[in-house]
């Protein structure tokens, strides 16, 4: 299981990679791709409430589904003050999706695999 440092520098690097020079994102941009490419990981918190933090890990959230309505509601609720509701949804989506990326290459270090449910719920089988 990668990093959160990992998951920063996989997003951001995404953003790089896809913006020119004179497009360069301001800092409140900057700071939502980083908070966007950790946001799966969240999935850890309910577990933690009932004492095992692995136990929804790795769960619907680490989904495509869930990386677009992510960058929907992001698109909409964000898209004026930042460029546009396209321009961050598209960039929340790549953001999100580095993070599973990440995930259905690098395995989990608790002793599950490296796949995610990257197709639920159409499918609930792992990808990776």
């Amino acid at each position: 299981m990668p990093t959160s440092v990992a998951h920063i520098i996989g997003g951001y690097a995404a953003l790089e990679a896809g913006t020119n020079r004179s497009g360069r994102p301001g800092i409140f941009f900057l700071v939502l791709i980083v908070v966007v490419a950790n946001l799966p990981d969240l999935d850890f918190l309910p577990g933690v409430l009932i004492g095992d933090p692995g136990l929804y890990h790795r769960g619907p959230s680490h989904s495509i589904f869930a990386a677009a309505a992510v960058a929907g509601v992001a698109g909409w609720a964000l898209g004026p003050r930042l460029g546009g509701a396209r321009r961050v949804a598209l960039w929340t989506f790549i953001a999100y999706g580095s993070h599973l990326v990440l995930d259905m290459l690098i395995p989990d270090p608790s002793g599950g695999s490296a796949g995610i449910p990257a197709l639920w719920p159409l499918l609930a089988s792992e990808v990776g």
